[in-house]
């Protein structure tokens, strides 16, 4: 049976159906169907991502991982990221301090010069 005549054979079915239980169990299950091919189509995107760009080094690794070992792992690149981020905080407001007190050194020994300049 070629697909339009199964659409047809199914119309037929609807239009002849007069139990409102029956309409209701085909209108469930054609939303479940929808639902199911909605996620098969993320999975897909999903699956065909996991080996883009710099995943791709950690593919190999982790393709065999339980559950259990997947969110162990998460949670252990997901601390290492959050340190390295606070680290690199550090680091930028080390040197927002360094350039304030070398602007501040700055202004300090040019307020000298002029002090010294008019007192000459």
């Amino acid at each position: 049976m070629n697909k339009v005549s199964q659409l047809d054979e199914f119309r037929n079915m609807v239009d002849n159906c007069n139990d409102r239980e029956s309409l209701d169990a085909a209108y469930q299950l054609l939303s479940e169907l929808l639902e199911i091919n909605s996620l098969k189509y993320k999975l897909e995107k999903l699956e065909s991502g996991l080996t883009d760009g710099k995943k791709a080094m950690f593919y190999f690794f982790t393709a065999g991982l339980t559950e259990d070992e997947i969110a162990f792992a998460t949670e252990r690149v997901k601390g290492k990221a959050n340190r390295l981020l606070e680290k690199e905080k550090k680091e930028e407001e080390r040197k927002k301090e360094l350039q304030n007190s070398g602007n501040t050194a700055e202004k300090v020994a040019g307020e000298l010069d002029d002090s010294n300049g008019s007192q000459e």
